[in-house]
């Protein structure tokens, strides 16, 4: 799954990069369930590396370039009259339409060029820095307006909204997590036990504690009588121990990577739940 990830090489589109991001999520949930149904998983070093180097591809980076330098192919096309604008917008416009873009617009057309350009030169350079700045970095970023005299830059500016540029902050530190988690399973097998914190894994099973693009410091790490988890307390900092609805798994405020104790792995599913009885209710 890690090669399926890097198939997508560096397609220089934002569709390429959110389709690597999924791959990348697809790949972590697999590695967890796989890691709660053994207790013996093997080439955990190899499955590690390959995270390892993956979580530190600076996808969005990519996919930013290519979009600007599209955005500025599509408008020297406009400019040159060697693509029909009515092309880019969907159906063809009636009389008053067709107006407002051959005249209004016509007027309106390289400084709407400049705002896409510099919108894209914006978001890359915040893409660069260190990925513990970018997510303060990506809430600077002006605001996409739907603005009517620039619609086209409004249109091509989407993925540069903060929205799109954290899901990456997310997506990579999932992503550390999953490496972590790895390097605590090579331990146990190392030790027959869980690190007490995560410096216990430096340097033999990994170079040194990864950290949290979301939250100041290292990844947060916690053991409870089932296992452990690393996790990412969020923007929001809420420390609980990572504990919270599968559902919010990969959300805004909700990032980590399970490992269960052997005794607790490949166990039977829970009953299934009472039916309800139609005349007392729900039991």
């Amino acid at each position: 799954m890690a090669g399926a990830c890097r198939s997508v090489g560096d397609e220089p589109t934002f569709i390429a990069y959110l389709i690597r991001s999924a791959c990348r999520q697809a790949t972590v949930l697999a590695v967890e369930r796989a890691l709660a149904q053994s207790a013996a998983l093997p080439e955990l070093a190899t499955i590690q590396a390959a995270l390892a180097t993956e979580a530190e591809v600076p996808i969005l980076l990519n996919g930013l370039r290519g979009e600007r330098a599209m955005a500025h192919q599509l408008f020297e096309n406009l400019r040159a009259g060697k693509t029909d604008v009515y092309a880019q917008t969907g159906p063809r416009p009636d009389a008053w339409e067709r107006f407002w873009w051959d005249y209004k617009y016509r007027g309106d057309r390289a400084a709407d060029h400049a705002r896409a350009i510099r919108g894209f030169t914006a978001a890359i350079e915040a893409a660069r820095l260190p990925l513990e700045k970018q997510a303060d970095a990506f809430d600077q970023l002006p605001s996409v307006r739907k603005d009517p005299d620039r619609i086209m830059s409004s249109l091509l500016l989407t993925p540069t909204e903060p929205k799109f540029l954290l899901g990456y902050i997310r997506n990579t530190t999932l992503m550390r997590c999953a490496v972590t988690g790895i390097a605590c399973e090579r331990f146990r097998h190392a030790h027959t036990r869980w690190p007490n914190d995560l410096t216990e894994l430096v340097p033999a099973f990994i170079p040194a504690v990864p950290l949290d693009p979301l939250a100041s410091g290292p990844l947060r790490y916690t053991k409870s009588d089932d296992g452990i988890i690393i996790f990412s307390p969020g923007r929001d900092g809420r420390e609980d121990g990572g504990t919270h609805d599968e559902a919010e798994k990969v959300s805004a405020t909700r990032i980590r990577f399970r490992m269960w104790n052997p005794d607790q792995r490949r166990l039977p599913p829970l009953p299934e739940p009472a039916p309800a009885d139609p005349d007392k209710g729900q039991p």
